[in-house]
C-alpha cells in the first residue's frame, strides 16, 4: 500500500503517478524499500528524479503492447532508484539510449528533452551513476546515488 511509504516526498510523487497511471490504464507497481532518507539528495533533488523517470516511463507506455512500469528504490551499497517501462511495440533505437541524457534530445517533439538531462546533472553532481539499457521489451533506467 503506497500509504505504508515512510517518506512523505517518495509517497506524494508516487500516489500521483500511480492516479495518472490507473486514468491511462497503465499498471504501476513500485517495491520501496528505503526512503532514501540518509541519501545525499534532498527532496527536490528526489522528486525531480522520481518525477522524471516516472514521467517518462508514463509517455512512452502509454503507446507500447503492454502497459507495464515498474519502479525499485532500495539501499544497496548505495542507494539505487530503478525504473522499467514495457517497450514492446515501440520504436525505440538501441544505439539511441545514451542520447536520452542529452539536453535537448526528445523523440516527443520540439522544445523538451530537459528531464533526463536534468536527472543526469543531478545524478552527476554526486558523482553517481546513471544507465540505461533495453532488457528483453523493457526500458531500463538505473540511478546509483
Amino acid at each position: 500500500n503506497v500509504l505504508d511509504i515512510e517518506s512523505t516526498i517518495i509517497k506524494a510523487v508516487l500516489y500521483s503517478k500511480l492516479v495518472e497511471c490507473d486514468q491511462l490504464g497503465i499498471n504501476l507497481s513500485y517495491e520501496i524499500k528505503t526512503n532514501l532518507e540518509n541519501s545525499i539528495l534532498d527532496d527536490t533533488e528526489i522528486t525531480i528524479i522520481i518525477s522524471n523517470l516516472i514521467n517518462n516511463a508514463i509517455e512512452a507506455t502509454k503507446n507500447a503492447v503492454n502497459k507495464n512500469i515498474s519502479i525499485d528504490i532500495r539501499r544497496l551499497e548505495r542507494y539505487k532508484i530503478e525504473v522499467k517501462n514495457n517497450i514492446l511495440g515501440l520504436n525505440i533505437n538501441p544505439n539511441e539510449i545514451e542520447g536520452f541524457f542529452k539536453k535537448g534530445f526528445s523523440s516527443k517533439g520540439n522544445g523538451r528533452g530537459y528531464g533526463l538531462y536534468n536527472v543526469k546533472k543531478i545524478v552527476k553532481k554526486y558523482k553517481g551513476s546513471i544507465y540505461a539499457r533495453v532488457v528483453e521489451d523493457y526500458l531500463v533506467i538505473e540511478i546509483y546515488v
